[in-house]
């Protein structure tokens, strides 16, 4: 139980409290997310999250907190906490003296007079939360009251003072609904006992989040309280309280479907469980659909993305008819060679030159994972096809085929590539031309593509593409590599050749096909490693290079500027393991052990139980971004595989 629980010598004032955050999240795509201490300093965060489809294709944070208050006799306890203006008020954290998320989110609040645990579940297919109270001890009679703070928003925005709410409630069994805005549907708020309930219809002003604050976003937020709900409580008493869009009507029946939904979360005792049971949030199944949100708490789902993560998420679940459904949604809008790369409703934006090569790597690895059971060629053969028709015919964004077989890209206020910031129509990171990465996973998709076509005996692609792989490798060489550097240029434009030290060219050498040889690549992994290797994965640019941005902050300007200038993504580790294996075999178990184990510790940084988006390129690497991000823990589940595979094969991986 220790493993995943705090206590409160162990954060010992409010700072300690806030930096960690917990996340629940449904299959339906419903959450539940704030601090540990349940102060909000995100727009994100909110008690019950949920998916509005007729609004849009964000979700809204309908209900913002639900604070509670013990009274015990006389005395009162206000459990709930909120940032005003130069103060915290009320200061519930004061009353909290341990957090578990082993399985569900679980607080111990208490004192002299009283205590009481509080946990909820989120139910799995429903946009349906469900909170417990159970009382521990308590001196006197004990009785909770309740305040709703109603926000009714799209989580990228906040809700203000406004004359056009509706403040009435309608009555339901053991509880109340709420609509006060008529976009919306109505909230239903239920108790397992009957509450008394007084009619309040208090506006609360400026309530703040600093995290905003500290990204240079509008802050403050005006919150409604429609009333207050009380009911009384006995010792070893268990009250549950139901917040859902549809009305529950046996609310007696719901301590039972409490009970029915904690035994669907395992217990979590390892690193290795805390990554399973993350990878899960990332699966969203949406009627007939099952998509990859990219990370939370602010992103959707991204080709890219989804198929950088399908691997990892596969080996956690096993589970191939949900991959297969994932891979088939995001086929559906399939244009021209390329995949979606980013989703927004009914808008769907093509800005990728990557996205077409990982989806034949995705396949690639789960045909390794699963052989017996998975046949890309049959499935996908018609997409394979075509990403490599449209690729060297051209297609859209300046993408095609040199003469020389390489691939180029880029055109003017698009960044094409995973190094995708962009200010004011002008990419952070401009790599228009032939990116070193793109290069090596078109190498790969081609030796793919041959390699299955083989299998297949589809005679006449095989004879179209064969004699291509050997035009690409002998010219990569000649366009990046440079034997005095002894690394790869990360971008080649014409006569103009980047060798900012970058990631990328890592892909040189991870892939299961490489473009490079052995000798080229061990040169290749030395100066990766020894210039961009931390213990949170590969920066994206060495600190000696005058652009490098150690520390990631500030206003989103400011923040794009250093999002790839330095910036440590820990999906790259991934890669950076794979390439060990293939260039250093006697020394890459310890080496990828060691690094693999010291991730660890960052589960209890940021978001609690997963993985960030980035960290800090300088010490201490500081968990920045989105606090649970998919390809990085679906890269880390992948790193766990190549380390039980290296077990079991004496320590040498090599499928060359």
């Amino acid at each position: 139980m220790s493993y995943t629980t705090f206590y409160k010598q162990t954060w010992k004032n409010i700072p300690g409290e806030v930096d960690k955050e917990y996340l629940v999240v449904n299959s339906q795509g419903t959450y539940s997310s704030s601090t540990v201490a349940n102060l909000h300093t995100r727009k994100y965060h909110g008690l019950f999250v949920a998916p509005k489809p007729l609004l849009g294709y964000d979700n809204h944070v309908l209900l913002s907190t639900l604070d509670e208050t013990v009274h015990c006799g006389t005395k009162k306890f206000e459990l709930g906490v909120h940032q005003y203006p130069g103060i915290l008020s009320p200061q519930g954290h004061d009353l909290l003296n341990s957090f578990h998320f082993s399985n569900i989110p679980t607080w111990i609040y208490g004192n002299d007079e009283f205590e009481l645990e509080k946990s909820m579940v989120l139910v799995s297919r429903e946009p349906h939360l469900l909170i417990k109270y159970k009382v521990l001890r308590t001196k006197e009679k004990l009785s909770l009251s309740f305040l709703p703070f109603l926000a009714f928003r799209n989580l990228h925005h906040l809700r203000k003072f406004n004359e056009i709410i509706n403040k009435s409630n309608r009555v339901v069994e053991n509880g109340f609904s709420f609509r006060p805005y008529e976009e919306y549907d109505p909230l239903f708020l239920q108790f397992s006992k009957a509450p008394d309930f007084f009619q309040l219809q208090d506006w609360y002003y400026n309530i703040e989040y600093n995290e905003e604050k500290n990204r240079g976003y509008d802050f403050r937020e005006d919150l409604f309280v429609p009333g207050m709900s009380i009911i009384e409580m006995e010792d070893d008493d268990e009250l549950i309280v139901s917040i859902s869009l549809d009305e529950c009507l046996n609310p007696d029946e719901l301590l039972k479907l409490f009970k029915n939904q904690a035994k669907e979360h395992k217990q979590i005792s390892s690193f290795e469980e805390c990554l399973s049971s993350a990878s899960r949030q990332f699966i969203i199944k949406e009627n007939e659909n099952t998509r990859v949100v990219a990370g939370w708490h602010w992103f959707g789902t991204w080709g890219r993305d989804t198929f950088i993560s399908i691997p990892g998420l596969y080996l956690a679940s096993r589970n191939l008819p949900e991959i297969q459904e994932i891979i088939s949604r995001s086929s559906l809008h399939f244009q021209d060679g390329l995949f979606a790369n980013v989703e927004n409703g009914n808008d769907f934006i093509y800005n990728s030159v990557d996205a077409s090569l990982w989806f034949c790597w995705a396949l690639q690895k789960i045909r390794d994972y699963a052989p017996n059971e998975f046949f890309p060629w049959k499935l996908y053969g018609i997409y394979i096809r075509e990403i490599l028709e449209c690729y060297k015919r051209g297609t859209r964004y300046g993408i095609h085929m040199t003469s020389e077989g390489l691939i180029s890209a880029g055109e003017k206020g698009y960044a094409l590539t995973w190094m995708d910031a962009v200010i004011n129509g002008e990419a952070v990171t401009p790599r228009t031309g032939m990116p070193v990465e793109v290069n090596a996973l078109w190498y790969n998709a081609v030796c793919f593509a041959i390699e299955l076509a083989v299998e297949a005996g589809d005679h006449a692609f095989v004879h179209q593409w064969k004699k291509v792989p050997e035009t690409i490798r002998k010219s990569f060489k000649t366009t990046f590599w440079d034997p005095k550097k002894g690394y790869l240029a990360d971008v080649v434009n014409g006569t103009k050749k980047d060798f900012s030290l970058r990631p990328n060219m890592i892909l040189a050498i991870s892939l299961p096909y490489s473009p490079v040889t052995r000798a080229l690549g061990s040169s290749i992994f030395n100066v990766v490693e020894k210039e961009l290797l931390t213990r949170r994965g590969l920066r994206s640019l060495a600190r000696s290079d005058h652009e490098y941005k150690g520390r990631y902050y500030g206003d989103q300007e400011t923040r794009d500027r250093a999002y790839h200038q330095g910036t440590v993504w820990p999906w790259l580790f991934g890669h950076y393991a794979e390439a060990s294996i293939r260039v250093d075999p006697p020394n890459s178990f310890r080496k990828i052990t060691s690094f693999y184990a010291g991730f660890e510790e960052t589960l209890f940084e940021h978001g609690l139980g997963t993985i960030s988006e980035i960290f800090d390129g300088d010490e201490p690497h500081l968990p920045r971004g989105a606090i649970s991000q998919a390809w990085s823990v679906a890269e880390l589940i992948r790193v766990e595989y190549l380390l039980n595979k290296l077990k079991c094969s004496n320590g040498i991986i090599d499928k060359r």
